[in-house]
């Protein structure tokens, strides 16, 4: 019954052994809720003179015990599980740009950089735009939006099998890797919208490993021009998001302070 409950949540994970890792602490947690209520309950029993009370009153108790033990397995599963996607497949991202890895975005300047071949642009114009830096990276997803807009903007096209584009508000809005093999370079094709007369950037999130990575990593401001207008190639790389998160050991911390107080 118990596998039924919290194993569909836990599997959205990078490999097989975090799914493990995330049943382990999940029953581990019901277990020994369970146990303590067990031991309190039969703690209490010994202070009771009827035999047939005192069966009655365990059965009661453990049936309390587990109901509420499980309630916290689910708990701990919903708040705790950590969903990341190695294929790329991360539409589930594709408003806030933020990984679900179980933990916050760095705060210091990322290592990584977006290279774009023109400053200006016009309808359907089609610019160069290259993501890398100095250390190695696992993921990425990259878009292009204009100011504080969460909506992607233009379409992508990918250079080889290391990307592929992603259906955001759109099809071929947003790019993301195939894999988590470690990348030193993505080179990619974006294609200006047919209408619109904003200025843009090219944005990414950047995952190094799992647990680090960093957002809002940005190029240049590429302004709209409605005649074409030939630009240099310019590398800018923007600061972290220092927007606070709540991560993973904070909730656990929450959730291991509420089963205490209710013991």
């Amino acid at each position: 019954m118990l596998s039924r409950i919290y194993i569909p949540r836990c599997l959205p994970v990078t490999t097989i052994n975090k799914s493990a890792q995330c049943v382990c602490v999940c029953v581990l947690v019901c277990v020994l809720y369970i146990l303590c209520s067990v031991r309190r309950g039969t703690q209490s029993i010994c202070t009771k003179n009827s035999g047939a009370s005192t069966i009655t009153d365990f059965m009661q108790m453990d049936i309390s015990a587990s109901t509420r033990g499980i309630t916290i397995l689910l708990i701990f599963c919903l708040c705790g599980s950590i969903n990341a996607y190695p294929n790329g497949k991360v539409e589930a991202a594709c408003s806030t740009m933020i990984p679900e890895h179980g933990a916050s975005a760095q705060t210091s300047t990322g290592p990584y950089s977006l290279t774009v071949s023109k400053t200006t642009y016009s309808a359907g114009e089609q610019i160069t735009v290259s993501l890398s830096g100095s250390s190695k990276f696992e993921g990425f997803l990259i878009q292009a939006r204009s100011g504080n807009s969460a909506t992607p903007l233009g379409s992508f096209a990918v250079a080889d099998n290391s990307a592929q584009t992603l259906t955001c508000t759109s099809a071929n809005s947003a790019v993301s890797q195939t894999s988590s093999a470690s990348k030193s370079n993505v080179q990619l094709k974006w294609m200006a919208p047919s209408s619109g007369n904003s200025d843009i950037q090219i944005r990414a999130t950047v995952v190094q490993t799992e647990k680090v990575f960093w957002t809002n990593v940005a190029s240049c401001t590429i302004t709209y021009n409605s005649t074409s207008t030939s630009g240099s190639g310019t590398s800018c790389t923007s600061a972290s998001n220092n927007s606070f998160r709540i991560s993973v050991s904070f909730l656990f911390v929450m959730i291991l302070a509420m089963a205490i107080m209710w013991l």
